[in-house]
């Protein structure tokens, strides 16, 4: 689990059990991207058709390479 927390704003990911939540440099844009969809859609619920949407939006490649 990933927590942060700035005023009102909490910012919350789970991740996976088998897999963990995404770390790196790359993968912090996807962090980013959440937290500025939740901001925009005055939401804090987040939905996606999949994954492979997410990285689409933000302009990162699908094969796992970066």
């Amino acid at each position: 689990e990933y927590s942060r927390q700035n005023g009102r704003f909490r910012l919350r990911v789970i991740g996976h059990p088998d897999y963990g939540i995404p770390f790196g440099q790359q993968d912090r844009l996807i962090l980013k991207w959440i937290a500025s969809m939740a901001t925009w859609q005055k939401s804090p619920v987040i939905r996606s058709r999949s994954a492979a949407a997410i990285l689409d939006t933000v302009g990162l490649p699908k094969d796992g390479r970066y």
